[in-house]
């Protein structure tokens, strides 16, 4: 495990994912995709979004994450739900975070690539991926840095929900979702952490075959002693050699009729709990029947080894490698079960913001499984998929408001010194009283009080003395202005007066 010092509650697992340059580069691309969208709509209506927004802060990407780790505990039909103020679907936490119209606009403008740097499809250079690259690349990364996975590793398909319109848009039949985003994860068989992932784009430019996709997916840990678990879909002869001779083993289930398999073992009939196989140099295949035949392709295991199982009201045998294969080719399955927990479903039309979602899910899982390896290895009480995400939402928003009161300090600090330098200077120098100096009559500065002649002009009661003239031999030198010693020095340097 990769995991700096010093990181220890949910929100700094969290922050290792989602790091403050990340959350400044989508500040500044959706700033940047809200002028360009805001140049094309001069005549838009006076109150639409394009006339009243303003641009994005820091803080208020970091609200924008903390009404989605809300959302991923709280579901609502629809995001303007979360602000209702109708008893029956009342939660009053997202209004103190943000207001619901400055969400939806930031929703609204809300990107993650330069969109002017986009090819549409069917000209040349065109990227599927474009608009979510910079975040797929981070994580992908970040995953990888973070934690180095135990020997016994999984590869299999994962799927984003969607049903929208989209070119690389798959169906998969055995998933609960059946229509989606599809995602090729390398994961631990033992935690479910997914330690590399690609997203099935179409691409031209990379193939599709399982083999290749394997050995792209693998490529940083060949070489290293790992052994790959894989399902019927990856599973063949060449891909098996191909591991080997990179030092990887493999086990996985396998079609009957791919090709390298061996005839004789596939036409071979067994009964109920017989086992028969074939083996080249270390490649062994394997056929175990039970209610319907198994075939295996490993190069780790003895074919003769079986292992006694309890499936009442019987003890049967099944051959080791199948045994292992299936305790651990449940990595991914384990991971799709974390993120079925607390997933965060926000409908959109577009794709890249349903991937958007679903990779923050993904993020909080991650989260969660290092957070749970560290405090074993600490002795620290693990914590629930569920207590994990409540503590992360209490420490965001704790952070962001924090954060927005450090803000509105300096701003009021700000006007408080433009207020201070905006005073006259007898606010804010150093004045004190003296005598008039003795000079000849004609050249004698004026002795009339500059106060007391205020108050008689504002005078407007009719008493007699309003209309007296209050001489005095006191007067401020830097100010030139005569003024009584009690009390009017004191109020001409603190009040404001025209006189």
């Amino acid at each position: 495990m990769n995991v700096p010092d010093g990181v220890t509650t949910p929100l700094d697992f969290f922050r290792l994912f989602w790091t403050t340059s990340i959350l400044k580069g989508l500040k500044r691309e959706t700033n940047n995709y809200a002028a360009q969208a805001i140049a094309t709509k001069q005549n838009a209506m006076p109150h639409s979004i394009y006339k009243l927004w303003k641009p994005v802060t820091l803080n208020e990407i970091r609200a924008l994450f903390v009404v989605f780790v809300h959302m991923c505990l709280v579901c609502k039909s629809n995001i303007a739900e979360y602000w209702s103020t109708l008893e029956i679907v009342h939660t009053p936490f997202a209004s103190t975070i943000i207001s619901r119209d400055r969400f939806m606009q930031i929703l609204s403008f809300f990107h993650i690539n330069n969109n002017t740097t986009y090819i549409p499809f069917g000209q040349p250079g065109h990227k599927p991926l474009a608009k979510l690259q910079p975040i797929c690349d981070h994580l992908r990364d970040k995953f990888k840095e973070l934690y180095t996975p135990q020997q016994n590793i999984a590869i299999d398909e994962a799927i984003c929900p969607f049903k929208g319109r989209l070119r690389f848009k798959v169906y998969m039949k055995d998933k609960p979702h059946k229509w989606g985003i599809k995602f090729y994860e390398v994961c631990e068989s033992s935690s479910g952490y997914v330690w590399d992932f690609e997203v099935y784009c179409g691409d031209t430019t990379l193939s599709n075959r399982p083999v290749d996709v394997c050995m792209r997916l693998m490529e940083p840990l060949l070489g290293k002693g790992y052994v790959l678990y894989t399902d019927n879909y990856y599973t063949c002869p060449e891909l098996a050699e191909k591991l080997l001779a990179k030092q990887t083993m493999c086990v996985g289930t396998v079609r009957s009729n791919r090709v390298g398999m061996p005839k004789d073992l596939v036409s071979t009939v067994l009964k109920r709990g017989e086992r028969d196989y074939r083996r080249r140099n270390q490649l062994v295949a394997l056929k175990w029947m039970d209610k319907k035949p198994v075939h295996l392709l490993t190069t780790i295991h003895n074919p003769t080894t079986t292992v006694n199982i309890r499936t009442p009201p019987e003890v049967k045998e099944k051959p080791v490698a199948i045994q292992d294969y299936v305790l651990n080719m449940r990595g991914v399955d384990k991971s799709d079960q974390f993120l079925s927990y607390s997933p965060l479903r926000k409908k959109t039309v577009k794709w890249w913001k349903k991937v958007f979602s679903h990779l923050l899910s993904l993020t909080i899982i991650q989260s969660t499984i290092l957070h749970n390896k560290c405090s074993q290895r600490n002795n620290v009480p693990r914590k629930t998929i569920h207590d994990f995400i409540l503590q992360l939402g209490t420490e965001m928003a704790e952070e962001f408001r924090r954060k927005r009161a450090e803000r509105l300090h300096q701003h009021q600090l700000s006007a408080a010194n433009r207020a201070l330098t905006a005073q006259p200077a007898r606010f804010v120098e150093r004045h004190f009283p003296s005598y008039i100096p003795s000079t000849p009559k004609k050249q004698r500065p004026a002795r009339e009080c500059v106060v007391c002649h205020a108050a008689k002009r504002q005078r407007t009661d009719g008493l007699p003395q309003a209309n007296k003239r209050k001489e005095t031999v006191y007067w401020c030198e830097p100010c030139g202005k005569p003024l009584c010693v009690v009390p009017c020095f004191q109020k001409w340097h603190t009040m404001d007066y025209t006189g």
